[in-house]
């Protein structure tokens, strides 16, 4: 709704207004440094008049993609956009160097009356920052599914829809 909103002229909300995206006016200086977000594509967003800049003020809107393009300027009903990387803290465990790698992660979901609604949705660009090449690099996602019984729980992928989901091993779902 804040997004409709913020198309339709209505109003401008604070979710839209301090979305990450690059050189976001009302983020830089105040809450990060102006070079953190000068060549970084952070949070995507559509483009309204395709500077590259996310400003609310020229209509940009947070998106799922990034685009310049109306038609393809797709948006859930909640979206969740955060930065994990590993320069970060302490390497405790495992004891190891950090590698420099950053991963922008969106989480998104869609309020429905169908099984969609049960579902959350998530995106990963992942950016070597350090100015080692790296090579047999294997990333991976943790999942613990506890889908009825957590001891009859598969996981799975499907490659060509860039899906991964999860399922019971057997037809019996205990409590």
């Amino acid at each position: 709704q804040d997004i409709e909103n913020h198309i339709n002229g209505k109003s401008t909300s604070d979710a839209i207004r301090f979305w990450p995206g690059k050189e976001n006016p009302n983020l830089v200086g105040k809450t990060f440094s102006a070079s953190e977000f000068t060549s970084e594509d952070m949070a995507p967003f559509f483009d309204a008049n395709g500077d590259g800049i996310y400003n609310p003020d020229d209509l940009d809107y947070p998106t799922i993609k990034f685009t310049a393009d109306p038609s393809k300027a797709a948006y859930a009903d909640e979206m969740i956009f955060w930065v994990i990387n590993d320069l970060g803290n302490a390497h405790i465990v495992p004891d190891a160097q950090p590698i420099g790698v950053q991963i922008n992660c969106l989480a998104f979901a869609y309020q429905t009356s169908d099984e969609l609604n049960n579902m959350t949705f998530y995106t990963y660009d992942i950016f070597n920052k350090s100015t080692d090449d790296l090579t047999n690099t294997y990333m991976s996602q943790f999942v613990d599914c506890d889908l009825g019984n957590y001891s009859d729980d598969y996981v799975g992928c499907d490659t060509i829809r860039n899906m991964g989901f999860c399922y019971n091993a057997d037809p019996d779902d205990e409590t």
